[in-house]
């Protein structure tokens, strides 16, 4: 795990430097957020409508 240590100076150089742009951070809307039980027939229906939207 050697590549995950910590290098405080190498942080620190790259804290002073900065960066000559800063690019925009990506945003999506969420436009729907559903939970469903595994045991429900909803949940079955939403599978198995996945596999045929895969299959095709």
């Amino acid at each position: 795990m050697k590549m995950y240590e910590v290098k405080k100076q190498k942080q620190l150089e790259l804290l002073e430097k900065g960066t000559s742009f800063q690019k925009p951070a990506k945003r999506i809307n969420i436009v729907s957020l559903k939970l469903v039980k595994e045991s429900s027939i909803l949940y079955i229906i939403e599978k198995l409508h996945h596999q045929m939207m895969l299959t095709n």
